[in-house]
């Protein structure tokens, strides 16, 4: 049982650690009201995308303020790839608001159209992100938001072998987040026209496949066991 779990666990890990990024549900995920994660310095789990929700219309009377922090980076890039919160004439209804622990680094916003530009490289390696819907819920032509966050390091600390540079904000993201689907600069910098021609037979390529050869062969191993034992007894069977 013990290693069937080790099986388990080790697929799940395969799924995870594959990819260059996490995802987040703020609606589904976050509870209390707070919650936080820590970026890694590792190829994997370098960036963070957040959704508000995975269901259409999102909930109302909703409050979360998630903190996002990549202790090893020079600062943290913020990209917004969607933005279409609730508003009025007047004001939001519903928003984001981006704070440290001194000051408000984006006021609250709801409407991409609010930006002007729709990424920035912050020099805060730890922000909070908070979230606020009214108590109604909205109708489904408001479709939540999309954003990005990354850790990166200056150009000064950029290395060729596991970094990608991001051109505009002259700031370096994990090379594992290039080519991968998504704009992490924010700039299309990693994510050039001729991504599908880019020889990109390294290392992080093949780990999804190593990582299940080693799940296939664990597995293998415990049912090698299983049958060993079970022939082992047969044969003591036939002895007596």
């Amino acid at each position: 049982m013990l290693i069937f779990r080790l099986v388990l666990l080790s697929a799940a890990a395969c799924v995870m650690g594959a990819y260059g990024q996490l995802s987040y549900h703020l609606l589904e995920q976050c509870r209390n009201n707070q919650d936080s994660l820590v970026l890694s310095n590792s190829r994997a789990n370098s960036a963070i995308l957040l959704t508000l929700s995975q269901h259409l219309p999102y909930q109302g009377h909703f409050h979360c303020a998630l903190t996002i922090s990549a202790p090893w980076a020079d600062g943290l890039l913020f990209v917004v790839r969607m933005l279409n919160m609730r508003w009025d004439a007047t004001r939001c209804l519903d928003y984001i608001k981006l704070s440290d622990n001194e000051q408000v680094l984006l006021a609250p916003l709801c409407t991409a159209r609010a930006i002007g530009s729709r990424f920035v490289a912050m020099r805060e390696n730890r922000v909070t992100l908070e979230v606020v819907t009214a108590d109604s819920p909205p109708s489904a032509n408001y479709t939540g938001l999309n954003v990005l966050f990354a850790g990166y390091v200056s150009r000064n600390r950029c290395s060729p072998n596991n970094m990608c540079p991001c051109l505009e904000s002259k700031v370096c993201i994990s090379r594992a987040l290039f080519c991968d689907g998504i704009d992490h600069c924010g700039d299309g910098s990693d994510e050039p026209d001729d991504c599908e021609s880019v020889d990109r037979h390294t290392w992080i390529e093949w780990t999804p496949m190593l990582c299940w050869m080693s799940v296939y062969s664990l597995f293998s191993a415990v049912l090698f066991k299983v049958y060993s034992k079970k022939k082992r007894s047969f044969m003591v069977f036939r002895n007596l």
